[in-house]
Formats: structure tokens, C-alpha cells, sequence
């Protein structure tokens, strides 16, 4: 259950030292978010880092994300028993958990330290890392994946060219993006 909670500017701002007029999502875990007006770090800033138990607990069994937006996702990627996937933007290593399951062999990023450490939870014998799409996957040689899945998360990228450019080149000229 969420909370949503505004702030005027006579309210004492939270401890995280947030703006003076702001909306905040409260979990009832007590985490607290900031909502609303889109700051030009959106993309930069680990925005899942706050309540991302929180969404792992809805995102696997929820209504979209399990029942349409995995679904139609992964069978975009056809058979990936035996292939390298990227999965960009992991969060929670929801689709990883499913990629491995189908025999893939997953490596995936995320630019919340908490959610690749429940991707790593969910799937050991994945490769996860800490990593901001916005920068390129210079740790990811090129040619070095198969498949490259990026689902639910452009949105909070602000820079489409470098994420894209970065992609193509890991999946090398055979690959899927």
C-alpha cells in the first residue's frame, strides 16, 4: 500500500533534504520517494532504490508486469536456451529469473544497487552489475552478447543515442536489440 503525501513550503522537509514543495509516495514499509515534477536528474538518480523490495513483491506477480509487459517482451526474443543475454535496466531480475530458467546465460545491469542485488539473489549464476544506461556498456566488450532486452525503463533514460549506440555494439552485427 502507497501513501501519497504533499508537501507545502511551510512543511519541514524530509530527512533526505527534499524540495520545499514536493509529492512523496510512503510505503508501508515507511520508505519514502519523491513523485511528480521530473528533475533533470531523471535517469541519473537510482529512483527504485527507495521501495525496490517493495516493487519486486508486486512486479512478479502484478497484473501488467507478469501478465502482459514479461510476456510479450520475452517472446519478442524467440529461444534463448544456450544465447548471452543482456538485460538492461534488470531492476529486480524478474525477466532474468525467466531468461535463465529458458536455458539463457544472463548478464544485466541496473543503476540501483538494490535491485542488482536482488537480480543476483534471484538468479546466482547471472552476472549483475551497477551500471548507468546513460553511460556506455564499455565493460561489456563488443560481440560479447546475443540478445539485449531493455523493458519498462526508457523512460528514465535521458539520453536514448549513447544507451542505443552502446547496445548495438555488445550485440554486434548478429545480435537483437
Amino acid at each position: 500500500m502507497w501513501t501519497v503525501i504533499r508537501l507545502r513550503p511551510d512543511s519541514p522537509r524530509p530527512a533526505s533534504g527534499g524540495p520545499d514543495q514536493a509529492e512523496w509516495v510512503i510505503s508501508a514499509a515507511g520508505r519514502a520517494a519523491k513523485i511528480g515534477g521530473m528533475s533533470e536528474n531523471v535517469g541519473r538518480d537510482p529512483q527504485y532504490e527507495v521501495f525496490a523490495d517493495e516493487f519486486a513483491e508486486h512486479a512478479e506477480d502484478g497484473f501488467y508486469n507478469a501478465h502482459y509487459d514479461r510476456p510479450a517482451c520475452l517472446s519478442l526474443l524467440g529461444e534463448v536456451a544456450g544465447r548471452r543475454v543482456l538485460d538492461a535496466a534488470c531492476g529486480p531480475g524478474l525477466y532474468a529469473g525467466e531468461l535463465a530458467a529458458r536455458g539463457a546465460q544472463v548478464v544485466g545491469c541496473d543503476i540501483s544497487e538494490r535491485m542488482v542485488g536482488l537480480a543476483g539473489a534471484r538468479v546466482p549464476a547471472g552476472e549483475f552489475r551497477v551500471h548507468d544506461l546513460a553511460e556506455p556498456l564499455d565493460w561489456l566488450p563488443d560481440s560479447s552478447v546475443d540478445l539485449v532486452l531493455f523493458a519498462l525503463a526508457v523512460e528514465y533514460s535521458t539520453t536514448g543515442s549513447p544507451r542505443c549506440a552502446s547496445s548495438a555494439a555488445c550485440c554486434g552485427p548478429a545480435g537483437r536489440w
